[in-house]
C-alpha cells in the first residue's frame, strides 16, 4: 500500500503556519519571517532571536494607535514610505505587524497620553542581560531583569541536545514575552517591529539609542524588493487556504489543556507536544536579576505550560526568489554578468601592471 499523500504547507500570515519543523502556530505574530538564503537578503521578514541583539526596543501595539495618536506624536509607520502600486507586499507586510518600535525619546509622553508602552532590551549595559518592562495605560509598572542564563530554571540551563538548541532555551524568551505581556507580545512579532524601525532609521536602539538616521526612501525600497517579491507569493497562495486557516485557529485557540490531539482541517489531526511549566526565581536583595510589580520586588515567576501543536506529513514549500535578487554565497546578492566582466579586467590590469614592475 502507498504511503499517504503529503497534505500543503499551511501558510496564511497572521492566522496559521507550520514551520519547516511541522509545528503548527496560530496568532498574529505567525508567518511573517523565514530562514535561509533566500530571506537573509532582505531586511525585514528573517527569522532572528532577541539574544542576537545589542539593542533596545520600545514598543506599542498598533491596535492602541486610535484617532490622533500617530499624528500628534509624529510616529513613524514604515508602511508609509512604500507606494501601494509599486511595493503592494512589502507595504502590506509592514501595514499587518502586530507591533510599532517607537521613538525611545517619545516613551513617557506617550505613557502620559495613555498608551501601554513596553521596553525589551538584550547586549546593552552587559553581555546577554535582557530587560522586559512595561508602563502606562491603566495597569500597573513591571520589569524583568537579568543575564539569561541567570534568569533560567536550573532545569532549563541544564539542557543539552546534539545540534540544534533544545526548545526550552530556544523559546525562553518567546514564554516570558507571552506571559508577561498577556499574549501581546511574542518573540518573532518584537523581531519583526525592531527590523522594520532599523531599516527606515539606521542606528535605532543600538546600545540603548533612543532615535537613529532616517533612511532614505530609495533605500527602503531597495532594501524591501526581496521581502515583496517572497510575499507575493506567499499572499497569492494564502488566498484560498484562509477559510481553513481560520477554522484552525479557531480549534487551537480553543483547545482544552487535557488534550492531546485535535481534528483540524486539511492535516486531519495534530498533535499536543508541551513544554512543561517553569519558575523563576529571584533574590530580592539582588538587582541584576530582579522582579518588580509596580516597584516592589517579587521573589519568583511562574510561567505555565506551553502548548505546542504539530502535524505530519506536511509538502515542503518556500516562495522563490527572482534571479536578479537571488543570493549569492556570503548572503550578498549575486552580482551581474557586468560586474563580473569588470572584476575580471581589474584583475587583469593589476597582473599586467606587477609584471612590468618586475
Amino acid at each position: 500500500m502507498a504511503p499517504p499523500a503529503k497534505r500543503p504547507r499551511l501558510w496564511v500570515p497572521g492566522i496559521a503556519w507550520v514551520s519547516p519543523e511541522l509545528e503548527l502556530q496560530v496568532g498574529d505574530h505567525t508567518g511573517y519571517a523565514g530562514s535561509g538564503e533566500r530571506w537573509s537578503v532582505s531586511s525585514c521578514g528573517h527569522a532572528g532571536h532577541i539574544t542576537d541583539w545589542r539593542h533596545t526596543a520600545w514598543i506599542v501595539e498598533r491596535t492602541a494607535l486610535e484617532g490622533n495618536v500617530v499624528k500628534e506624536h509624529a510616529l513613524i509607520e514604515p508602511h508609509t514610505l512604500l507606494d501601494p502600486d509599486d511595493q503592494p507586499h512589502a507595504r502590506r507586510w509592514l501595514e499587518e505587524q502586530p507591533l510599532l518600535c517607537v521613538s525611545g525619546a517619545k516613551a513617557n509622553r506617550l505613557m502620559a497620553a495613555g498608551l501601554r508602552v513596553y521596553r525589551v532590551e538584550h547586549g546593552v549595559d552587559a553581555d546577554d542581560h535582557l530587560v522586559i518592562e512595561a508602563a502606562g495605560g491603566d495597569r500597573a509598572p513591571w520589569k524583568v531583569q537579568g543575564a539569561v542564563p541567570d534568569l533560567m530554571p536550573t532545569e532549563v540551563k541544564e539542557l543539552h541536545a546534539v545540534g540544534e538548541e533544545p526548545p526550552e532555551r530556544a523559546l525562553f524568551i518567546d514564554r516570558l514575552l507571552l506571559h508577561l505581556t498577556r499574549g501581546k507580545l511574542r518573540e518573532a512579532s518584537v523581531i519583526n517591529a525592531m527590523n522594520a524601525r532599523r531599516l527606515v532609521e539606521t542606528g535605532y536602539g543600538y546600545r540603548g539609542a533612543t532615535d537613529g538616521t532616517a533612511a532614505s526612501i530609495d533605500r527602503v525600497q531597495r532594501d524591501l524588493k526581496a521581502l515583496d517579491a517572497l510575499f507575493g507569493q506567499i499572499y497569492d497562495r494564502a488566498k484560498p487556504e484562509r477559510p481553513d486557516a481560520r477554522r484552525v485557529k479557531i480549534e487551537v485557540t480553543r483547545a482544552p489543556d487535557s488534550a492531546q490531539e485535535l481534528e483540524i482541517p486539511i492535516y486531519g489531526r495534530c498533535f499536543r507536544r508541551p513544554l512543561r511549566e517553569m519558575t523563576l526565581r529571584f533574590d530580592p536583595t539582588d538587582d541584576s536579576t530582579a522582579y518588580l510589580i509596580d516597584g516592589e520586588p517579587h521573589d519568583r515567576l511562574e510561567i505555565p505550560e506551553h502548548p505546542r501543536w504539530f502535524v505530519d506529513r506536511v509538502q515542503p514549500w518556500e516562495p522563490d526568489l527572482p534571479e536578479g535578487l537571488v543570493p549569492a554565497k556570503g548572503g550578498r546578492t549575486a552580482a551581474r554578468p557586468w560586474m563580473a566582466l569588470v572584476l575580471v579586467g581589474i584583475l587583469v590590469a593589476l597582473m599586467v601592471l606587477g609584471w612590468v614592475l618586475q
